[in-house]
């Protein structure tokens, strides 16, 4: 229900709908409507970004979340936990704004919940993430942590990012206090976890650097790495995202407390010592060493639309010196009311077929990619009827060392 305030004032009061209030006076578990909120972008077509509020103690203790209409005022949609538990909090997270993002593909933003207090088979607060359809509000999958322990609060901070640059919005997400060691070594380090947007699956582990690990001790927690994370994209240039997570309780110098805060860098030198993004899913500080070599550098370069001339899509990419670049893929062809796909390599009949060229000291090559006359005819059809055709292009860099880095992209074909 929205209550306004007088229009000087412009401020709108938003509560717990009628039907979920206690019909008697209440005294514990009457909602606590607040605890946490986060607008979550547009979940409805309309233009105007979507609060998601939580009521970590509504729906009788157990915790429920409101999606509210950011043009009304209205509670659109209710939120519970797949698995209801009294007292786990349900919706009270951490979440980055504008995160998940649109991870079905269906052109709104989706949800994300998370039980903080949640029991699971590894014991108490062993945590629970889940994320949901944001036009719907039907549970899409569930995150699994990796690594589960009781008390882990597994999923209370979220951020939104593209790790594997397929163009689908991927999970980061913390998990703190985490007991690495299980029951026999039980600090408090943390985790950290990227999870694919598409399907809930696990794509990295990121963990303190081994130095920096710490033993719980009476009156002295561990770090509690993963209570905040952060997708601030690509910052070292490389064109490749890059991730933050804070220990709050780390100790430093002998400063019980002081906190600290880690940037995991997706390319840098094995022997440095810097936390990094690349390598295998699982091994060395920072979830896994970089390779013996950095892979190369790959980019695109330019806005993601793309001309279409003669039967070909031109496709600027900014790459590393003398890496060889091989570029696959497929084009989608639009009509008046679906999409249908032309397949690429596999078919070798419609779709973008494979080109390949050798980038020249980091600077912007252009990709020319010969497209199918069918396909070009499709897609000459449906610019003209003033639909947009879609081309998705797979970009393999290959250096001399044998080093390969992959970059996936769905770029808008323009005439």
């Amino acid at each position: 229900m929205r209550r306004a305030d007088p229009r000087s004032r412009g401020v709108s009061h938003l509560s717990i709908p009628v039907e979920d209030r206690s019909t008697t006076p209440c005294t514990a578990n009457c909602g606590g409507l607040g605890h946490a909120v986060q607008g979550v972008g547009d979940t409805d077509g309309d233009g105007v970004t979507d609060q998601l509020v939580d009521a970590s103690s509504g729906a009788g203790g157990v915790g429920r979340m409101y999606l509210f209409d950011g043009r009304t005022g209205a509670a659109r949609l209710k939120i519970d936990d797949p698995n209801p538990q009294p007292g786990a909090f349900w919706g009270f997270d951490v979440p980055a704004p504008l995160s998940p993002g649109d991870v079905n593909g269906d052109g709104f933003a989706d949800l994300y919940g998370h039980g903080f207090s949640q029991d699971g088979p590894a014991g108490p607060d062993q945590g629970s993430a889940w994320v949901f359809n944001g036009k719907t509000g039907a549970p899409l999958y569930e995150l699994k942590d990796p690594t589960p322990n009781a008390g882990d609060t597994f999923g209370f901070a979220m951020a939104k990012t593209d790790y594997n640059q397929d163009g689908t919005p991927d999970v980061y997400v913390g998990s703190s206090p985490h007991h690495a060691g299980g029951s026999a070594d039980p600090d408090q380090n943390g985790e950290s976890h990227i999870f694919d947007g598409r399907d809930g699956s696990l794509l990295r582990s990121l963990q303190l650097p081994a130095a920096d690990r710490q033993a719980t001790l009476p009156g002295n927690s561990g770090p509690n790495f993963g209570i905040g994370v952060a997708a601030p994209g690509d910052l070292n240039g490389d064109g490749q995202p890059d991730y933050v997570s804070g220990a709050f309780l780390l100790d430093v110098a002998g400063n019980q407390d002081q906190g600290g805060l880690y940037v995991f860098l997706s390319k840098v030198s094995a022997s440095s010592g810097v936390p990094v993004v690349g390598g295998p899913p699982s091994g060395g500080p920072g979830g896994g060493p970089a390779r013996d070599a950095d892979p190369p550098l790959i980019a695109l370069s330019g806005k993601l639309a793309q001309k279409i001339g003669r039967g070909y899509v031109y496709v600027n990419v900014l790459a590393d010196e003398d890496s060889t670049l091989a570029a696959t893929g497929s084009v989608s062809r639009p009509l008046l009311r679906s999409t249908s796909r032309f397949e690429g390599s596999k078919a070798k009949t419609y779709g973008l077929l494979a080109t390949r060229a050798v980038a020249k000291a980091r600077r912007k090559v252009t990709l020319r990619l010969r497209l199918t006359k069918k396909a070009v005819k499709a897609v000459r059809q449906g610019l003209d009827r003033g639909r947009r055709s879609t081309a998705r292009v797979r970009i393999v860099a290959t250096d001399v060392a044998g080093n390969k880095r992959v970059l996936k992209r769905q770029i808008r074909i323009k005439e």
